[in-house]
């Protein structure tokens, strides 16, 4: 579940400008972001910036961490999430607690990037690499293979008298469901 859910970024001002990231909370002299549950809603990285310097907050007490059902009620929410992170702290046991919910870290995180194509097709790919591809077919655009299979493809086809190739179709498919729109 840790690996599912996206990392911090290193500072205050990255998370701000991304929508992955919203309900900003006050926790102590932090602020703290929490990421929207996109691929798992039932846990949530939460990451906290120190409000004077703006950097990612590892401490024990109010650091960045993962939290589990984020969506439940209030006091349930306090019960899988606070609660026992107040007792095994106050105990001096924070590192059991982080054992099990490791402290975040922005090493592993990588920047949101947008992935588009237009025209002839002209495409930008996830490392914001930009190119002119005039082939013909059905193409594996993205893949990720793990925990969550998703597969996105695009299909080409000649524009008539022209030589060109357009995008005229693409498909998503995640684990069993597919969805396909046609131009």
């Amino acid at each position: 579940l840790n690996r599912l859910v996206i990392n911090c970024y290193c500072s205050f001002f990255q998370a701000l400008f991304d929508f992955r990231f919203s309900r900003t909370v006050i926790r102590g002299t932090n602020i703290c972001f929490q990421s929207q549950p996109f691929l798992t809603p039932q846990a949530i990285r939460e990451c906290c910036y120190s409000r004077t310097t703006g950097v990612l907050v590892r401490d024990t007490e109010y650091g960045s961490s993962l939290l589990l059902f984020p969506f439940a009620s209030e006091l349930q929410f306090q019960e899988n999430n606070r609660i026992p992170q107040s007792l095994c702290c106050s105990a001096g046991l924070c590192n059991l607690y982080h054992e099990r919910r490791p402290l975040n870290s922005c090493t592993r995180f990588f920047p949101f990037f947008f992935a588009f194509g237009w025209g002839d097709p002209h495409i930008t790919t996830l490392d914001n690499f930009t190119y002119t591809f005039n082939g013909i077919g059905e193409y594996v655009l993205w893949r990720s293979r793990g925990e969550i299979d998703v597969e996105f493809q695009g299909r080409t086809t000649i524009v008539p008298d022209s030589g060109a190739s357009v995008f005229s179709a693409f498909a998503v498919q995640h684990n069993s469901t597919t969805v396909q729109v046609s131009f």
